[in-house]
């Protein structure tokens, strides 16, 4: 009774997560979890003192059976779905489908005939296609694992033991013999050791889901050549500035920088260095960024930065020092004398402001440094 409470609450914390997320393993995990503690409690006999669970008492084993051919089917879709295997073992992948799935439900569909009430041939005929189906399944997963599937790894641990043990079991009711004790309790506390290690490879598995998503944002976000956010990145990040600064009462203030006649350094050494020179203004600015500060290119030359807790005056100073950087570090690229140097227009956000009326200001005022003379701060 206390393994099965330990599976009971193993599968009501991942209904949970299948509640919350919608992903079928989560369900086919419940599921199964579920049909195996039945199943438990029905052998060992605790199932038919239950008031709702003794429904099944007229069937007498017949109800276990069924009971343990649900069971079957639902592993069978769940290390199918867990582990991958449609697509790294398919073959092995359709058979399981055959034996742990089409025709175990075959079998049930044949005991609910009136003219096979005899039917002594299928408990025979279902543990033979679980020795099958399960011999094949620790074939799958192990191919499985070993073309980089991680998560059939796990699923190999949680269950060659267990199944060890069911066909123990198995040769033990076709023999006839009386159980032994080590297996009386080794099958439960074996089926709670297959729950606990399948449970922490669903949070493993959610953890390497979040990642993945995290990492495909990042990527979207980012700036395939200079490395730092997109157009959409950092006017997403300035939307949350403007957000935060409101509504902690501090400044924010935006530097629109531009690369001074970018185009003379693509004629003349080619787009190459051209790129070069857009990756080493990318370090030189880096290299002056605090906790917070968000450097973006919108497109071509043209780079904004985010200052979070910047006036208009921390950002001018913050401009100019970023341009005297940026002239005495870039004047050459890859052996090209390129003299690089850029115009900034510096803009402190108002109550009034969004992000594009807030990025507009900043490139007006980088205009304003252009007409000026170019290598200046406006």
């Amino acid at each position: 009774m206390l393994v099965a409470g330990v599976l009971v609450g193993l599968a009501l914390t991942v209904l949970l997560f299948w509640v919350m997320l919608r992903e079928a393993v989560y369900l086919l995990y419940t599921v199964t979890l579920s049909l195996q503690t039945l199943s438990l409690l029905y052998l060992s006999g605790e199932g038919y003192a239950m008031p709702v669970l003794r429904q099944l008492a007229p069937l007498g084993t017949y109800g276990v059976w069924i009971v343990s051919v649900l069971a079957m089917v639902s592993a069978t879709m769940l290390l199918l779905a867990y582990a991958g295997m449609r697509w790294r073992v398919p073959r092995i992948s359709q058979a399981m489908r055959w034996l742990g799935i089409y025709l175990p439900m075959l079998l049930l569909l044949l005991q609910a005939l009136p003219w096979l009430q005899a039917k002594g041939w299928l408990p025979n005929a279902s543990n033979a296609l679980f020795v099958a189906s399960s011999a094949l399944g620790i074939v799958g997963l192990y191919a499985a694992w070993r073309k980089g599937g991680r998560h059939a790894g796990i699923l190999l641990i949680a269950w060659v033991p267990m199944v060890l043990f069911i066909a123990a079991r198995t040769v033990q009711l076709e023999s006839q013999r009386p159980m032994p004790g080590w297996m009386e309790y080794g099958m439960p506390l074996m089926l709670a050791f297959t729950g606990v290690v399948m449970a922490l490879g669903l949070a493993d598995r959610t953890l390497t889901m979040r990642r993945e998503r995290d990492s495909a944002k990042e990527h979207a976000e980012r700036d395939y050549l200079t490395g730092v956010l997109n157009r959409g990145g950092i006017e997403y990040r300035l939307d949350w500035a403007i957000i935060n600064t409101r509504r902690e009462g501090l400044p924010l203030s935006v530097l629109f920088m531009d690369i001074d006649h970018f185009k003379r350094v693509n004629d003349h050494h080619g787009h190459g260095v051209g790129d070069s020179c857009l990756r080493a203004v990318v370090r030189a600015i880096s290299e002056e960024l605090h906790y917070g500060d968000q450097l973006g290119r919108l497109g071509g030359e043209e780079f904004v930065l985010g200052l979070p807790g910047a006036d208009g005056e921390d950002a001018l100073q913050t401009a100019e020092r970023l341009r005297r950087k940026i002239e005495s570090n870039c004047r050459e690229v890859e052996g090209a004398p390129v003299y690089i140097t850029v115009s900034i227009g510096v803009a402190e956000s108002n109550p009034a402001d969004t992000v594009a009326s807030l990025i507009r200001r900043a490139d007006q005022a980088m205009y304003a440094a252009k007409h000026a003379g170019r290598n200046r701060v406006v």
